[in-house]
């Protein structure tokens, strides 16, 4: 689902409550993050916007850059 969350424009904000109730899965080929930096919604949705990301970096499995910076970033997430 949150591969899908940045496709669904209008229900944004409900997509992402859903994905926050979800595990992550392995992010290692998507390029969601990218997708929604480069999208209006984070200007249109910045609380979701941000809490997606947050969700995204503190449970996914392994992300496209993994190759041991992934624990360096969620240790920074771990700090709020």
């Amino acid at each position: 689902m949150v591969e899908w969350s940045i496709h669904l424009g209008s229900v944004f904000s409900e997509v992402v409550a859903n994905v926050l109730l979800t595990s992550i899965p392995d992010m290692q080929g998507s390029f969601i993050l990218t997708e929604l930096s480069e999208s209006d919604l984070r200007k249109q949705y910045p609380k979701e916007s941000s809490a997606l990301v947050l969700h995204v970096l503190r449970n996914a499995r392994a992300m496209p850059w993994d190759s041991g910076e992934t624990q360096f970033v969620h240790g920074i997430c771990a700090l709020d």
